[in-house]
């Protein structure tokens, strides 16, 4: 029986988000998010019975729904004989409702281990639009975000524009919010002010330049303005506090899941004049649990952040 293994990245919330014009003029939601290479989510495809059965660490219900829809719609395309049984085993440690991007994480690895197991080689354009049909509305995960950072529209799946890679960032988290997660499925989408847009434009223009020069003060410079502007309509425990914590440690900025709850101190980590150190003891003393990693992979100084968390029984979908 064909079979075939997929993975994906998460992201600890966004560089930017808000509503951005495209090419045509239209307003359209779209973000720039922010990796965390150290977070993954795997599945294993094993084709083959009547119909799919999902098994996963976690017992979240709609998950099981969107994977399946995603493995169902990609065996259809992919498989020689249209056949979309199979069995599915999802892992990874990507915690859920945080707003790192754990539904689409998963969604995306199963599309390229279907994918694997039927010899396809399908384009992050072509994954994109597929996870949105299983989703509803996506992260820019299926992208080589170490190559570029798009402009990403998540409802439908496409790029309004592409900037350069994110130039290397040392982040400092911690989940503001319950250990369970918040439904972020359920938030409905925000609705911006013309002052607020015509801010969102100039950010985006801001981003491209730090981006182009590599400038990780103004990425972070960005962020936390983009975080402001969200803060305004979604207020985030412990965001204000965040930006003091940067301002007093040398942060470049503060990033925040929109959709979430996990906040970021971003730092230049080639910069001697910041103490992402002293930041993380300080997050400590007040009893947050810190994460700490690169964008780029490397070394964060810390210790593996997928270790710290929370291990789940695995379950099986009916």
């Amino acid at each position: 029986m064909p079979e075939g293994f997929g993975t994906c990245g998460a992201h600890f919330g966004e560089v930017l988000q808000g509503a951005f014009r495209d090419r045509v003029g239209t307003l359209r939601p779209a973000l720039v998010t922010l990796p965390a290479p150290g977070f993954q989510s795997q599945v294993r495809f094993t084709s083959g019975g009547e119909g799919v059965r999902v098994r996963s660490a976690c017992g979240d219900r709609r998950s099981f729904e969107k994977v399946l829809r995603a493995v169902e719609g990609a065996a259809a395309r992919w498989s020689p004989d249209g056949k979309t049984g199979g069995e599915v085993l999802v892992s990874g440690g990507v915690p859920r409702g945080w707003g790192m991007g754990s539904s689409t994480g998963e969604v995306v690895a199963a599309l390229r281990a279907v994918a694997a197991a039927f010899g396809a080689r399908p384009s992050a354009a072509e994954l994109a639009r597929l996870a949105v049909r299983a989703e509803g509305a996506s992260d820019p995960l299926m992208f080589d975000l170490a190559a570029a950072s798009p402009l990403f529209d998540g409802r439908r799946g496409e790029t309004l524009e592409e900037f350069g890679p994110l130039p290397p960032l040392l982040v400092v988290g911690f989940n503001a919010g319950p250990p369970e997660g918040v439904a972020t499925d359920d938030l409905a989408p925000l609705l911006y002010g013309e002052r607020e847009l015509r801010l969102f434009e100039s950010l985006r223009a801001r981003l491209a330049r730090a981006l182009l020069e590599g400038d990780a003060g103004a990425v972070g410079e960005v962020a936390t303005q983009s975080a402001r502007i969200n803060a305004r309509h979604r207020p985030l425990a412990g965001f204000p506090e965040a930006v003091d914590l940067a301002h007093r440690s040398g942060a470049c900025g503060v990033s925040v899941a929109h959709s979430g709850t996990v906040i970021g101190l971003l730092f230049d980590p080639f910069s001697r004049e910041s103490d992402p150190d002293a930041a993380a003891s300080r997050l400590r003393e007040v009893g947050r649990e810190v994460v700490r990693f690169r964008t780029d992979g490397g070394e964060s100084g810390g210790p593996p952040e997928a270790q710290n968390l929370p291990r789940r029984r695995t379950r099986s979908s009916r």
